[in-house]
């Protein structure tokens, strides 16, 4: 059973949200910044919590794990936070973390290259998106000074989740083992090494949506056929180059869709 929230508690009834799994009502995501086109295609948000209570967060020490080529990213791992920690949570995001009142967007222009922090909430009435330039990056001067420090401790928090799940907060923590993984084919030539043959032959290359790029595609495959490339469960994998029937190369990103995607998907 799930130990005391380390966050405080709101008073009164608490805050509304919905209830149901597979309903996102926070999430926290880093991304973008000067980064090989491969992290683009696995970049997933590193935790998400739902009306039911379910969490699927990527632990913090294994954030810059990345094997080779085919060996797959991290593994995400789930719990449950009952009521009480979805309240404390919730009531800590919107106050404290300064999500609120806080706008869509915090831009800034000192740092090109830095990434973007991304927040999103439907909690309370407050149903938003907001995402903070280097947040931690750039100094926390002038008027935005404010909701940047509330900003960077919510990100805190949320990042270290792990410590208070393996602290009893989040119940049992297992690992997360989607039915469905979203896969970027990226055209690739000779260079990048010595191809495996097209692994699937349930799907073509046809099943695969064209990208505005021009040169990717996409779709969404199941676990049985993600199984025939990389290990699964996994936390997503990049650069594994293959050959198509008529003797294109490709490199094969794969991604696993998060709870309300696959809400998103099975509609």
């Amino acid at each position: 059973m799930p130990t005391a929230s380390p966050y405080p508690t709101p008073a009164g009834e608490g805050i509304s949200h919905p209830t149901e799994p597979g309903v996102l009502i926070l999430q926290y995501e880093v991304g973008g910044g000067f980064v090989p086109f491969e992290f683009f295609i696995t970049q997933a948000p590193q935790f998400s919590l739902y009306g039911d209570g379910t969490v699927v967060w990527r632990p913090q020490e294994e954030m810059a794990r990345i094997g080779p080529p085919g060996g797959g990213l991290p593994r995400f791992v789930q719990g449950r936070l009952d009521e009480q920690g979805i309240q404390a949570l919730l009531s800590f995001a919107l106050g404290q973390g300064r999500l609120a009142g806080g706008r869509e967007h915090y831009a800034q222009d000192s740092c090109a290259d830095c990434p973007s922090t991304v927040f999103r909430v439907n909690a309370g009435g407050v149903i938003k998106q907001v995402t903070v330039d280097a947040l931690g990056m750039v100094e926390m001067e002038g008027a935005d000074a404010a909701d940047r420090r509330g900003f960077a401790l919510l990100a805190e928090t949320l990042a270290s989740f792990d410590q208070q799940a393996r602290a009893g907060v989040a119940g049992d923590i297992t690992l997360y083992d989607p039915a469905l993984y979203r896969v970027v084919l990226s055209e690739a030539t000779a260079e990048m090494g010595e191809p495996a043959a097209w692994p699937w032959q349930d799907v073509a290359l046809e099943d695969f949506e064209s990208l505005d790029t021009g040169w990717q595609r996409r779709a969404v495959l199941t676990r049985e056929q993600v199984a025939l490339v990389t290990e699964v469960p996994s936390g997503g994998a990049a650069s594994i180059l293959i050959e198509d029937e008529d003797g294109r190369l490709w490199t094969i990103g794969i991604r696993p869709l998060l709870p309300d995607e696959i809400a998103a998907e099975t509609k």
